[in-house]
């Protein structure tokens, strides 16, 4: 399968006048990266698509296990054998919270990446 590619702004990635195509890792990893950039019911598309963003963000320090819980239910709405391998967060000075993350699938795709929530 193949998709379009996004820069970090969201926006298609235009190399040399054309859209950059993506596929497998690669594609991959911006799927799950995008799944974890959306706040459960924002899009009407999917209501159910995303993780609830303010379950991580109340309080000065979020709960590690919650934290795990909304990442993990992220990746498995991308591909439900998902486990979760390493995952760790960081506050940026803007307040916001990077959540970088490494997983597998059922079938050994390993797949790791980085959204800022």
């Amino acid at each position: 399968m193949k998709g379009f590619a996004l820069d970090h702004g969201g926006d298609l990635e235009l190399r040399g006048g054309r859209i950059r195509m993506i596929e497998g890792n690669e594609l991959l990893r911006q799927t799950c990266e995008c799944v974890l950039g959306t706040n459960r019911g924002e899009w009407a598309g999917n209501p159910e698509e995303g993780i609830d963003r303010r379950a991580l963000l109340t309080g000065k320090h979020p709960d590690g296990e919650t934290l795990r819980g909304e990442l993990l239910a992220g990746l498995q709405q991308v591909d439900e054998s998902f486990s979760l391998e390493s995952f760790s967060c960081e506050m940026t000075s803007e307040r916001r919270l990077l959540l970088t993350f490494s997983a597998r699938s059922g079938s050994g795709e390993a797949v790791t990446g980085s959204r800022m929530v």
